[in-house]
């Protein structure tokens, strides 16, 4: 069913780890959209405040210039809490494409760090907006 909807498999810790960078970049070649978490796993931030990301999506964003990076923020059900009897609410916010422009290119890993930290920035902006409140500061 996976295969069906397209997903590309990530061998996170492996030879093939950068497999999947690979098979990405080909679907943007092809015109496709390409979705991905950033963060490469759900939150484990008490608050869930999205973070900290990996550089995956920086990687891709570099190689692939022509492609925006549209951020989504996302509010939703804590993991692990089960409601029975209602639907589960969940909250997104579409934001304004993240402009990587100064790292058009690039291909060293603190260009990758940064403009991670550019998309998570964007990522958590928009976050706070789904869940209609600030994370504290820390």
């Amino acid at each position: 069913m996976l295969r069906a909807a397209r997903q590309i498999p990530v061998f996170r810790g492996s030879e093939r780890a950068r497999d999947s960078l690979l098979a990405a970049g080909k679907e943007l070649d092809r015109g496709h959209i390409v979705c991905l978490y950033p963060e490469g796993h759900l939150t484990t931030n008490a608050d869930l405040r999205p973070g900290p990301g990996k550089t995956g999506a920086a990687r891709l964003a570099c190689a692939h210039p022509q492609v925006p990076v549209i951020p989504v923020g996302l509010c939703g059900p804590r993991t692990g809490v089960k409601h029975i009897w209602h639907r589960h609410t969940v909250r997104l916010v579409v934001g304004e494409p993240v402009d990587l422009s100064a790292w058009a290119g690039a291909d060293d890993p603190e260009s990758f760090r940064a403009a991670t930290v550019k998309i998570m920035t964007a990522i958590t902006a928009l976050a706070e907006q789904a869940r209609g409140a600030g994370f504290d500061p820390s």
